[in-house]
């Protein structure tokens, strides 16, 4: 099955059917996008967010929750034949004084990456590949 390909590389899984009750599908929408489920363990973590290296800017000192509070994030690339080669993920550490730390506590710092989302690059998961 031949399918929809662009540059040689199959998109037909990218897209999404706009459905009408009373009818068949009357459209389709294509994405190239980054999504993925992060949270820090202290509460005090940030990121930065990159994309093909350090040439596009997603994201900067992006305040994460807690293992109680997640975030969801969600970039959408254009144009949709821009290739996405490499997700940078920078992480900092938010010096905050007396007041966060009685807030959130003494926990060590870190950014754990959801395993359950996974980290979705144009409708595939990328994270068995991570480095």
């Amino acid at each position: 099955e031949f399918g929809f390909r662009v540059r040689g590389q199959h998109v037909l899984h990218l897209f999404r059917a706009a459905y009408d009750r009373r009818s068949l599908p009357v459209g389709y929408g294509v994405e190239n996008s980054l999504e993925l489920v992060v949270h820090g363990l202290s509460g005090r973590e940030q990121i930065d967010v990159f994309l093909n290296g350090f040439s596009v800017q997603c994201a900067a000192n992006l305040r994460i929750g807690t293992p109680l509070t997640p975030l969801r994030l969600r970039y959408l690339v254009g144009p949709l034949s821009c290739t996405i080669r490499t997700v940078i993920i920078r992480v900092a550490w938010c010096e905050g004084g007396d007041e966060l730390d009685a807030f959130y506590g003494s926990a060590a710092p870190g950014v754990i990456v959801s395993c359950d989302f996974g980290v979705m690059v144009a409708g595939q998961d990328c994270l068995p590949t991570a480095d």
